[in-house]
């Protein structure tokens, strides 16, 4: 019965994929004169342009200049990731233009940084022409592609390079604030997903943890980091963490954090506002369940070890950090991922303690059976505030103290906000209000505390106060009185019938799961 719904939605899923709209401008003024590339191509077919080889572990792909441009028809450019698992990859608008006859790349934009080991470029000649006569594009083009290292490498560790993280979502990048306990309670869909990604009540639904971005970010770039010199502007390329969930991967389609998700463009922004514009999540080389797992949380701590398995064996000289939550099956992903073949590379675990009676019965990759045996030690950490993590992560060289202090920063933008009534900037995470939530207003005392020790922590390795202070948020733009236009409300009619066919999936698939 589960091989039948995750083949009726493989099915259904193709007409929901979503359309990538680019929307940069080209510039006034392009050519393509001595392109050294030429080929036609009929309407709607694809000229693809990649590097002549993957770049090495350790290292993302760049495009570092492109131009093009088509004699006859139009055509549309693209920039995206070669390497993905979504059915829409993560694409560069920066680098990718619709409609047009000639584009060359700004060079202000350039490079346009990756977030794997292969970058393509796709000119497909468009199904329109303003000239029904024109059949095909004869293109030119002139692209040029390089290499950027993350420090992720075990050779990287001497000089202070950062790790690659991966992570489970729900209890551990945002909250899921459960409202049923178990399967026969949820009284809807999203209470049914809610009941599938955790078991945390203190924060509203989808609400990330404040200094939970600032804290992978810090861990990315390593303890080598250190803006108060001027190393830092030739330091690594941040990797982008990877997402790990129990999220079945065949309705990904619907379930898996894209381009567009509210968490890649919280943690992007976050990027930005340090310096890093090409930092977020890395959601092509994401990894998700599977609907055979159902809800049975040891099966999604088998499937997450599979998952870190096969990619360390894939990269066998990257340095890992694992960040989970002890509501399902995490820690048992953890002792997995610590005990297996290259668990000598998984160096730091962070367990998000939401739960207090953890699972205890687990399942190794192979099948084995075993208990939980997962202490806290110099790689595995629990944790309750993340301003308290950072702390532990400071204390054994994970995080540099600039990193840290960032995470303190941005950690009392969320106090003063949501749990002082004080200034409200636009927050990352979308919360831009004073909570009335007891649980949040508990959890808000504990926050408090370990920011405190933190303060103290940042003072002993920055007594100067040299780390820079990051940039003010922006204040809360208030909301525009909605558009009624037809086409306003074509488009909105659309988004709603789209969303209806998903929820409509997933009830589907909630029945095929409970009739199994």
């Amino acid at each position: 019965m589960r091989m039948c719904a995750a083949l009726l939605l493989r099915v259904l899923a193709l007409p929901l994929l979503p359309a990538i709209v680019v929307v940069t401008a080209a510039d006034d003024v392009c050519s393509c004169d001595g392109c050294p590339n030429t080929g036609q191509k009929n309407l709607v077919e694809s000229e693809g342009i990649a590097p002549d080889e993957a770049c090495p572990e350790g290292s993302y792909a760049t495009l570092t200049a492109l131009r093009s441009s088509s004699d006859t028809g139009i055509y549309s450019a693209l920039t995206w990731n070669a390497e993905s698992d979504l059915p829409v990859p993560y694409v560069y608008k920066q680098a990718s233009l619709e409609d047009t006859k000639c584009y060359d790349v700004d060079q202000d934009v350039l490079p346009v940084i990756g977030n794997t080991q292969n970058i393509n470029v796709t000119l497909q000649c468009s199904r329109f022409q303003e000239d029904e006569a024109v059949t095909s594009c004869d293109f030119n083009w002139d692209a040029e592609f390089g290499c950027v290292e993350t420090g992720v490498l075990v050779e990287d560790a001497g000089v202070g390079g950062g790790l690659q993280i991966y992570s489970d979502t729900d209890d551990t990048i945002k909250c899921t604030d459960t409202q049923c306990l178990t399967p026969a309670e949820c009284r809807s869909v999203p209470e049914y997903l809610s009941y599938v990604g955790g078991y945390d009540t203190s924060l509203e639904h989808d609400e990330i943890y404040p200094g939970l971005p600032e804290l992978m970010l810090g861990i990315s770039l390593g303890p080598g980091y250190d803006p108060r010199t001027d190393s830092s502007s030739s330091w690594f390329v941040p990797p982008r963490p990877g997402v790990m969930s129990a999220r079945y991967r065949e309705v990904s389609f619907i379930l898996a954090e894209t381009q567009d998700s509210k968490v890649n463009r919280a943690f992007e922004k976050v990027g930005a506002r340090y310096g890093q514009p090409s930092w977020g999540i890395n959601v092509d080389l994401s990894k998700y369940g599977k609907i055979a797992d159902g809800t049975d949380h040891a099966a999604f701590g088998r499937t997450k070890a599979e998952s870190y398995n096969e990619i360390s064996a894939k990269n066998p000289n990257t340095r890992y950090s694992w960040f989970g939550d002890n509501g399902q099956g995490d820690v048992c992903a953890a002792q997995s991922m610590l005990e297996s073949p290259t668990g000598d590379l998984m160096m730091a675990v962070f367990i998000h303690d939401v739960k207090p009676d953890s699972i205890q019965d687990c399942i190794s990759p192979d099948g084995t059976p075993f208990t939980l045996d997962l202490p806290e030690s110099d790689k595995v950490h629990y944790f309750t505030e993340h301003s308290e993590a950072t702390e532990w992560a400071l204390d054994r060289n994970f995080i540099s103290c600039c990193s840290a202090a960032n995470v303190y920063h941005s950690v009392n933008e969320w106090v003063d906000c949501r749990c002082d009534g004080g200034e409200c900037p636009e927050l990352p995470n979308g919360f831009s209000e004073q909570t009335t939530k007891a649980e949040t207003l508990a959890y808000c005392e504990g926050v408090k505390d370990a920011q405190s020790s933190l303060l103290d922590a940042v003072k002993l390795c920055d007594p100067d106060g040299a780390c820079p202070v990051p940039p003010k948020l922006p204040a809360v733009v208030e909301d525009c009185p909605p558009d009624t236009s037809s086409s306003a409300l074509m488009d909105s009619s659309a988004r709603i019938t789209t969303a209806a066919a998903r929820v409509g999936l997933v009830s589907a698939l909630m029945g095929l799961l409970w009739m199994s």
